[in-house]
């Protein structure tokens, strides 16, 4: 009975009631809202890269949204998205897919593709709606 009561009371005192929420994710806030491609910075592979004009149609190519998800192409396609400290983006709808934030201010996006040619894309806030 000794044996029942330390082992009982091991566990009670296992378990605390220390519980942490979860954290808020690494999200600027100059992120969150709807974002358009405004240029492409890339090569044709023999020339100098250079940014050149880009406009898909849509009103807006990303939403990013406060809560850690995001719609993309006036939402046809949805997804999550996490910020790591070094600003490493990673969008995940099928699988992940990790880009890095080169610039982000409050109305200009400037991401990095991380390929072996460079390849960026450069975005303007067109609203700041997080939802």
């Amino acid at each position: 009975m000794k044996t029942i009561i330390l082992i009982f009371s091991l566990f009670i005192m296992g378990c605390s009631n220390d519980h942490t929420p979860n954290e808020e994710p690494n999200i600027p806030q100059e992120l969150i809202g709807k974002w358009k491609i405004i240029e492409v910075y890339e090569t044709d592979g023999g020339s100098e890269p250079q940014w050149r004009d880009e406009d898909t149609g849509a009103i807006y190519d990303y939403w990013f949204k406060s809560d850690g998800t995001f719609l993309q192409s006036d939402g046809i396609y949805n997804g999550t998205y996490t910020i790591d400290t070094s600003m490493k983006l990673t969008f995940t709808i099928n699988s992940p897919n990790t880009v890095s934030i080169e610039q982000l201010t409050s109305t200009q996006l400037i991401i990095d593709f991380l390929n072996f040619e460079p390849y960026k894309h450069k975005y303007i806030k067109v609203s700041s709606e997080s939802e």
